[in-house]
């Protein structure tokens, strides 16, 4: 059965560069209501409430106006939710346990209702008992601390003495290396570590920095803040292709041949992106769901790896990789 709202459901998926396994993550939607919704068998939802419900939510997550989209196809909905409900149809001599159950049902609900009530003064009590926690553990620290002062670590750093034409001492602080610690930093350059990078984006385009002069001692770093989709690639060909979780990180480096990395996620608010641990921002509005790396002398300006190749790359990788984690999945 064709359905014009699940195709078009999916293609906005497929532009976010989703997987159904990606998306049953973000959503908590099991991936066969998600298969259903996209090829427009409404029959396989549990019941006539969760084709809208499961629709509005998908759509919103794919960037769609889900509301919007339930008024344009409510008559394609209405067709569907007929069928549900014939499927669904009780015989009359099941109605007694029917009632008994919304009996049952209702007794739970008051019981709820009744927990939901006191739910407020329970959360208040607990945040007072938090902040005199805390208030407690400030105080021992700040005497602990007042107690034995941290003796300052100047290992990181050596002092360089020299005489000034006045016969006075001159300090100048040095680094690990014997080199001032913003030396040669340009206005668009960013200390990372021992190394440095260039911002050499262009305004309106795709986030782009500078390695220098090559690819060997640094180190990328990808920080979950929620789930989220995260694609790797070389050269404009996708090595690694996986959804990460809040607290999850995942770190790479780069191979002996690259000249360009290309770091692309689901949406920006998902991830943090680190170069040997400091944070590297990407803020733009034509490509908010990437940041490339290149070497000196690359063509800055050129057009960035298809997201429709990474994303129908990425799906046959997820699609082959479902197979296996069906078995141990929850659906």
């Amino acid at each position: 059965m064709t359905s014009e709202l699940g195709t078009k459901l999916r293609n906005a998926r497929v532009e976010k560069g989703y997987t159904l396994n990606t998306l049953q993550q973000m959503t908590k939607i099991q991936k066969k209501y998600l298969m259903a919704i996209e090829e427009g068998q409404y029959n396989e939802m549990p019941g006539t409430f969760y084709v809208r419900a499961f629709v509005k939510q998908y759509a919103d997550m794919v960037g769609l106006n889900g509301d919007e989209l339930l008024e344009e196809y409510k008559e394609e909905l209405l067709v569907s939710q007929q069928d549900v409900e014939a499927e669904l149809d009780i015989p009359d001599d099941e109605l007694p346990s029917r009632l008994s159950q919304r009996r049952n049902s209702s007794n739970d609900q008051s019981t709820l209702e009744m927990l939901m009530a006191y739910l407020p003064l329970i959360g208040l009590i607990a945040i007072i008992v938090m902040i005199i926690l805390a208030l407690i553990l400030a105080i021992n620290k700040i005497g602990t601390i007042e107690e034995n002062p941290t003796p300052v670590n100047n290992t990181d750093s050596t002092v360089v003495t020299t005489l000034t034409p006045d016969g006075k001492p001159k300090n100048k602080a040095k680094d690990a290396e014997g080199s001032d610690a913003t030396a040669d930093l340009g206005p668009n350059d960013i200390k990372v570590g021992s190394k440095k990078l260039t911002n050499v984006s262009v305004e309106g385009g795709e986030t782009i920095y500078q390695v220098n002069p090559s690819f060997d001692g640094y180190e990328f770093e990808v920080k979950g803040l929620g789930t989220d989709w995260v694609g790797y690639s070389e050269n404009d060909v996708m090595l690694k292709d996986q959804v990460l979780k809040e607290g999850e990180s995942l770190k790479y480096t780069a191979t002996p041949q690259a000249n360009s990395v290309l770091i692309q996620f689901g949406y920006p608010q998902g991830v943090e992106v680190y170069v040997n641990g400091t944070k590297i921002e990407f803020e733009n509005t034509v490509y908010p769901n990437s940041i490339r790396f290149v070497l000196p002398g690359q063509n800055q300006a050129e057009t960035p790896i298809s997201e429709t190749t990474t994303i129908q790359e990425s799906n046959a990788i997820m699609d082959q990789s479902s197979v296996s984690q069906e078995a141990t999945s929850s659906y």
